[in-house]
């Protein structure tokens, strides 16, 4: 639309969402990147919050409903604790972890975070909210303490927003196309998103086009396939075949030029995470391999991240988390509530190492803690590898500490800052495909869980081929 001289400006209408920061960052780039042309963007919200009013600061108007409310009051963590309520169940979670700040384990096995968690916790939302006041100030051309007054006095009502000019007016909805006209300085004519993108252009060429594949990593990283999911209550699933079979497809096919991993993840396990590097490294070198994080790319995400040619995230990406968890969880309290009784025979001195009837001993404590030592340092190993940095200075920064996509490009953990598009500018550039307008290819293809269960597919009705629930000591983060 940028490029389209039929089109003088863009209504948005923004709702409340799931975005994390990066996302909402990527979507303020697209917005200020079209205004560069001289174009409007005009931005419509009903109940909006932080994330929203984030985004919607980027336009040229703001317009809110005058029965809405913006909910504008900075951002904050909460920190869970279960242990009390494991106790009471009888329940103990025996967890071990590499690097001091690699904090998961903490619900389970804390009743308040740690003083290194709360240091790394701290630094990160100070980072973020930063980033949120600077972009907000920037795009309502308005001072820093302005901006941090605006969310010390929040939450709003619509008109406490309109007289604290955080807004430009009310309207309802159907007020929309005046202000618009009015906007953009003459008679205008709308045209859907879904309707503008369904418009082909096409161009016939007997020559099949160069390509530029697009993965998209999302999800808790496990063995197997990879299940996609749109629902805040069920996560995806970054299964290992799927992705290193996307990889490799790339990778074998000529007409693709160059590839761009989109990573979207907190980690997940260890097995999966290397099979996917791997299958990197088998890539690298054939093929320029550019790395696009959105929201999180952080232990399993950024163990996969690491190998690539370049690593490209949002400045409020979460990433790093260079670290290990291990453990289990003991249930014999929880047994002898319910009148459940175990009786076990060991054919193997340490056979019973991941019973959920007793914790670790002693030796079995010293073989995971050996264990888990190895995998952390082949980690650092690896991050060091791809880039090229020593592996003490890897080790100073992980720890399991998490860090924004801005403090990590600081670190060296990653090479430039922004969103997707411009990682496939730079593959397009790293494949000399300038002048030759490729193609994007998606891969792999999105499989929904209600697809895997479906009854046409009654080879997929397997629970072991849509699960795979590793034991805890395989979890990255």
């Amino acid at each position: 639309a940028k490029d389209d001289n039929k089109v003088d400006g863009i209504l948005i209408k923004i709702e409340q969402n799931e975005y994390g920061m990066a996302t909402s960052q990527e979507i303020r780039d697209a917005i200020f990147d079209f205004r560069s042309k001289g174009k409007k963007v005009i931005c419509y919200m009903g109940i909006a919050g932080n994330k929203e009013y984030y985004i919607a600061s980027a336009c040229d108007k703001i317009y809110l409903n005058k029965a809405g409310s913006l909910n504008l009051y900075g951002i904050r963590s909460e920190f869970s604790s279960y242990k009390a309520f494991l106790d009471k169940l009888g329940v103990q979670a025996d967890l071990y972890r590499i690097g001091k700040y690699k904090s998961a384990t903490e619900m389970l096995t804390n009743e308040a975070m740690s003083d290194a968690y709360r240091e790394s916790l701290n630094s990160v939302l100070d980072d973020l909210h930063d980033q949120m006041i600077k972009g907000i100030a920037d795009g309502r051309k308005v001072s820093y303490d302005r901006v941090q007054e605006w969310i010390d006095k929040g939450p709003y009502t619509a008109n406490e927003a309109k007289e604290a000019d955080i807004i430009d007016d009310l309207i309802y909805a159907d007020q929309i196309d005046n202000v618009s006209k009015q906007v953009i300085g003459r008679k205008i004519t709308k045209i859907t998103d879904k309707e503008y993108e369904e418009r082909k252009y096409r161009h016939y060429d007997w020559k099949e086009k160069p390509k530029i594949a697009v993965i998209y990593a999302n999800g808790l990283m496990l063995p197997g396939k990879s299940i996609f999911s749109d629902s805040a209550i069920i996560p995806s699933i970054m299964g290992s075949d799927t992705i290193t079979s996307a990889i490799k497809k790339a990778r074998t096919d000529d007409s693709i030029k160059a590839i761009v991993l989109r990573i979207d993840s907190g980690g997940g396990a260890v097995f999966a995470s290397d099979l996917i590097w791997r299958e990197i490294m088998l890539t690298k070198g054939k093929k320029p391999f550019i790395v696009s994080m959105a929201d999180s790319s952080a232990s399993g995400g950024y163990y996969i991240a690491c190998p690539a040619d370049i690593i490209i995230a949002e400045p409020g990406t979460i990433t790093g988390s260079i670290g290990i968890i291990t453990g289990k969880i003991i249930l014999r309290g929880l047994y002898d509530k319910l009148g459940i009784k175990k009786e076990i025979i060991k054919k193997g001195e340490n056979s019973d190492i991941y019973t959920d009837y007793s914790p670790f001993n002693d030796q079995q404590r010293a073989i995971i803690e050996r264990q888990l030592n190895e995998m952390y340092d082949s980690f650092v190993n690896k991050v060091a590898q791809g880039r090229n940095l020593k592996e003490d200075y890897v080790d100073s920064i992980g720890q399991g500490r998490v860090w924004t996509g801005k403090q990590a490009k600081e670190l060296g953990l990653v090479d430039r800052l922004g969103g997707l598009n411009q990682a496939i500018l730079i593959a397009v550039e790293k494949a000399n495909l300038k002048d030759k307008s490729p193609d994007i290819v998606r891969l792999p293809k999105r499989e929904f869980l209600w697809q895997r269960l479906s009854i046409e597919n009654p080879s997929l009705l397997n629970i072991k081929s849509l699960f795979y629930l590793p034991r805890i000591e395989d979890a990255l983060s």
